[in-house]
């Protein structure tokens, strides 16, 4: 259907945009780093989100600028984002002593390769005046007229790649971290359809909560295992393999938890998903 209401959906479009854009520009300025560049990084997501949600709206050249720029300013905080991460996680876990001995080496060792509060602050604010100009450049790309069906074919895409990475994290860790990506940017897009979507589209954004908090706890684990191979030439061999050894145990159970837990709300193709929202939306 062509809604009536096509100036509502671009509304509803500048307005994430809108919140991306200073969400970004206030987390620059946040008085704790590592919160300020979670947030930041969100609102880039975000930006993405609908990036990907008005793929059939906006030109390539476009669309392909703004998802560069986003990954760029996510990468430049990555390496402070993984610090404080780690730094975070590790005291929670539940961890044998000799293997959160070998934590605690590892996180030391690698404090030399942190950025320093200077760096990151400065990167914070590159980070999040990318994140205001794509969003305004993506405002200015919007047509003036858009169909509902225009933006499902966006949900449809997004949903179709999370659900392909779902079924490759069975053998793939780094495909589990996309699965991750993959449903928050899902979340994102069916938060501007909001009470639009009809039923099968708010069904699976409730499903979406469940499944992303599932994910948090592995995808800190993977992060961790991933900082600590990063790390493992600053430390012994063994402190190294003794910890991702034991990160390793707790991630294959949980890993195929999760995987099980997303399963019914992936179960759907992408195609009979887009053609139900179409058909029953409001």
């Amino acid at each position: 259907m062509l809604v009536d209401a096509s100036s509502q959906l671009r509304n509803r479009l500048i307005q994430q945009l809108q919140r991306a854009a200073d969400g970004a520009a206030a987390s620059a300025a946040h008085p704790d780093l590592a919160t300020g560049v979670h947030e930041v990084r969100k609102a880039a997501r975000r930006v993405r989100a609908i990036a990907e949600l008005v793929r059939e709206a906006v030109s390539r050249r476009d669309r392909r600028g703004v998802r560069d720029a986003i990954a760029d300013a996510r990468h430049v905080l990555g390496p402070a984002r993984d610090h404080a991460v780690v730094a975070h996680i590790l005291p929670h876990l539940v961890l044998d002593e000799p293997v959160r001995e070998a934590g605690k080496l590892v996180l030391n060792a690698a404090a030399i390769d942190a950025p320093s509060s200077e760096a990151t602050r400065e990167a914070l604010g590159e980070s999040a005046a990318t994140v205001v100009s794509q969003a305004q450049a993506l405002e200015r790309a919007l047509p003036e007229t858009l169909a509902f069906e225009t933006l499902v074919e966006g949900v449809q895409w997004v949903y179709g790649r999370a659900r392909r990475a779902r079924k490759s994290a069975k053998r793939s860790k780094r495909m589990f971290h996309t699965w991750r990506r993959r449903t928050k940017e899902l979340m994102y897009q069916l938060d501007v359809l909001g009470d639009l979507a009809g039923p099968r589209l708010t069904e699976l954004r409730s499903a979406l909560d469940e499944i992303a908090h599932a994910q948090r706890d592995a995808v800190d684990l993977l992060m961790l295992r991933s900082f600590a191979r990063a790390h493992r030439d600053l430390v012994d061999r063994d402190a190294s393999k003794l910890l991702t050894d034991a990160l390793d145990a707790q991630l294959r159970p949980l890993l195929a938890d999760v995987r099980r837990a997303g399963k019914a709300a992936f179960r759907q193709s992408p195609r009979k998903l887009a053609r139900s929202a179409c058909r029953h939306a409001t």
